[in-house]
């Protein structure tokens, strides 16, 4: 019998500096302080996600597509979001996301 798995959310990252950043839960911790556990959480949901829509709208993760071009964002905490492009606006087709932020935007 064959069996089907579905491949994780294809993740790249905007730069070199935000990759080391987020390359293990050492690195993860050292930059993001008190935000690391939940950095950690949103990223293992992406592992587990074959695409975008399989990331939850309500919070935690509260995936949410940004306004203007091909952003999105999780809540990694109250005030804090990480920051993605995907191609493309239904998120069951996005399979690929660049990390670009991860920032407090309000």
């Amino acid at each position: 019998m064959l069996a089907y798995y579905n491949l994780p959310v294809d993740i790249h990252y905007g730069s070199n500096k935000l990759k080391k950043a987020l390359s293990s839960d050492k690195a993860i911790a050292i930059n993001y302080g008190r935000l690391a556990v939940a950095i950690k959480e949103r990223l293992s949901e992406f592992d587990v996600a074959s695409d975008l829509g399989e990331i939850s709208i309500n919070p935690p993760p509260l995936r949410h597509k940004l306004e203007g071009g091909n952003r999105w964002a999780v809540s990694v905490s109250k005030n804090y979001r990480l920051v993605f492009e995907g191609e493309g606006s239904d998120p069951s087709q996005i399979t690929s996301i660049t990390i670009v932020d991860i920032c407090d935007y309000h």
